[in-house]
């Protein structure tokens, strides 16, 4: 596996960080790593079918999601990328679905890492309409037809909307992904090829009680998409003080969040 990575910064402290769906690493962190510049050394993924990682992710495989990426898969891509870039330690920061790369990352290098940000991340509970969708090769199938046809997918989604399966807030995040022409590679190929990688390959890792000291999970009071009840199972395996609230909707906790991450890098340095 191949990514497209950004090396931002010339701080001491290595931090890798993955991205929302439909967005980039420097869409997504980019402001993150300016304000971090001094202290850390951020590095910025494309995750696969997304910014210019997306020509590395051509073949059938993931066209078809039957063999989705696997946590040992991850693993393996990132071991080879910290020995080339000669990281040791370093901490790790997930948005949304990059949420699922930031908990298989701690699942396998939780020994690794210093500090662990989960904002507003995906992967703790399955939302109902997400294990619909990737479940079985015939709801994949419908799925994939789906999202090839933007019109229908939002009358869908929007009925979901009205039953309340979905949230208004879904609704619009897919009216601006269908309008950008996104669909299918943005939604349909990560929903499925990604469905195996997050909480409980931490919750299985020998190591998640003391891993889970690491990790601060970051929500927005006013975020929709992301509430407490879908990352229960996490948070109350943390440190009450591990838990962090912010005046914030989806789009706007991550450069809300900078702060708070900062302090806790510089003051509880490992």
């Amino acid at each position: 596996m191949q990514l497209k990575v950004i090396k931002k910064g010339n701080g001491e402290m290595p931090l890798l960080v993955f991205h929302g769906i439909g967005q980039t690493g420097a869409e997504c962190f980019g402001p993150l790593a300016e304000r971090l510049a001094d202290h850390c050394t951020t590095y910025l993924f494309d995750l696969p079918f997304h910014g210019e990682s997306r020509i590395f992710f051509k073949d059938d495989r993931w066209e078809s999601g039957r063999r989705p990426l696997s946590g040992q898969e991850w693993a393996d891509y990132l071991d080879d990328f910290l020995k080339s870039a000669g990281i040791d330690r370093f901490s790790v920061a997930g948005f949304s679905l990059g949420g699922r790369f930031a908990l298989a990352t701690l699942a396998f290098f939780g020994s690794r890492v210093e500090h662990a940000f989960l904002i507003a991340p995906d992967g703790v509970v399955d939302q109902p309409v997400f294990r619909l969708a990737t479940s079985t090769p015939l709801f994949r199938a419908i799925f994939e037809g789906v999202t090839r046809h933007p019109r229908i997918l939002l009358n869908v989604a929007q009925v979901l909307s009205r039953t309340g399966l979905i949230h208004a807030s879904l609704l619009k995040i897919l009216h601006f992904l269908a309008s950008g022409g996104k669909f299918s590679e943005t939604v349909y190929r990560s929903w499925t090829n990604f469905r195996n990688l997050g909480f409980q390959l931490l919750a299985d890792s020998p190591d998640a009680p003391v891993t889970m000291r690491k990790v601060y999970v970051f929500l927005g009071s006013y975020d929709r998409l992301v509430q407490k009840k879908d990352v229960n199972p996490l948070v109350k395996r943390l440190p009450e003080s591990n838990f962090i609230c912010l005046r914030a909707g989806h789009g706007s906790l991550v450069r809300q969040a900078v702060p708070e991450m900062l302090r806790i890098m510089l003051t509880n340095r490992r």
